[in-house]
């Protein structure tokens, strides 16, 4: 407990776990909106494969292992745990991963043009 009863003293460890939030949480994002875009590419050129039994069972493996990526990343940004999905989830998944990965970009790009246009009046 610091000086001020239970409240962290400007400086302090309470300092950082604040900053550290909105970063990881920025970092997240960014994260999120390329493993989108490599979700939607995946998904775009796996297509054709799915129409054949030969190749479906390889394209099916494939959208599992992108979404285990993506659940890895929830995971490291503190995220729920997710499990128990198979092939035709996972494309799921990937499928509906894209206009959620283009509003996290709208947001990144809306951040970086609050940034700039805040900036301008420094100068």
């Amino acid at each position: 407990m610091s000086e001020t009863g239970s409240r962290p003293v400007a400086g302090t460890v309470g300092a950082v776990v604040h900053v550290r939030r909105p970063g990881r949480a920025l970092a997240g994002l960014a994260l999120g909106v390329l493993t989108a875009v490599a979700g939607l590419v995946f998904l775009l050129l796996a297509c054709p494969f799915l129409a054949h039994p030969r190749t479906q069972r390889h394209v099916l493996a494939a959208a599992v292992r992108l979404a285990d990526a993506e659940v890895a990343r929830l995971r490291l940004l503190g995220g729920v745990e997710v499990s128990g999905y198979d092939g035709r989830r996972a494309l799921r998944y990937l499928l509906w991963r894209g206009p959620v990965g283009a509003l996290g970009c709208l947001v990144l790009v809306l951040l970086g043009a609050g940034i700039v246009t805040g900036a301008q009046p420094a100068w």
